[in-house]
């Protein structure tokens, strides 16, 4: 079973285990670009994406080695051909932001505070890779948006079965994360006071 980690930092096991240090920088953003992206990638996007600064020739040499160290480790969720690497989704594995985004989108899903723990791959990052950090910034604001939605959605949920401290807790988390999103202040004022300010 792999599991995968991303919010608030990488986290990357396999069975309980965590991938060695061994394993380069480089080499866990692939796996990990490769998942979140749930689809077949080609070498030449994974070179252009983590490799850019070499010549060709050493980059392709860099992407095997990767691959290489990774298959050691996770092998049943790699699948790679001439041309493409791709994701095996269908092996048995957790990755938290599909868990962030089912719960987006089913108000009923339980919020875990694993998926609100911190922005997309926080603290991660990796040496003359332009390309995925700016991949990163981009799946920061997306998963950022989306935990803001999860946690009204559950303020909201709690405030309407009259729990109105599990309801201010999630308005504060909300808001510490996002202090100028209005509509979670004036919500939080409404549980707080029962009326809703006006603009």
């Amino acid at each position: 079973m792999l599991h995968i980690t991303t919010l608030g930092g990488l986290s990357i096991s396999v069975n309980g285990q965590p991938i060695p240090r061994s394993v380069t920088a480089k080499a866990l953003a692939l796996l990990c670009y490769l998942a979140v992206t749930a689809r077949p990638q080609t070498r030449e996007v994974l070179l252009a994406l983590l490799w850019s600064e070499m010549e060709e020739t050493e980059a392709q040499n860099n992407l095997r080695q990767a691959l290489f160290q990774l298959k050691k480790y996770a092998e049943p969720y790699l699948s790679a051909t001439r041309t493409e690497v791709v994701f095996e989704r269908s092996q048995p594995h957790w990755l938290d932001v599909d868990e962030l985004e089912t719960a987006a989108r089913d108000a009923q899903a339980p919020v875990s505070t694993l998926l609100l723990s911190g922005e997309f791959l926080q603290g991660f990052s990796v040496k003359n890779a332009p390309e995925f950090e700016t991949w990163v910034s981009g799946q920061r604001a997306r998963f950022g948006e989306t935990a803001a939605q999860v946690l009204l959605q559950h303020a909201r949920r709690k405030s309407t079965a009259g729990d109105v401290p599990a309801a201010l807790d999630a308005f504060n988390l909300l808001l510490a994360r996002d202090p100028w999103r209005e509509e979670a202040h004036r919500q939080k004022i409404k549980e707080l006071f029962g009326v809703v300010p006006t603009a």
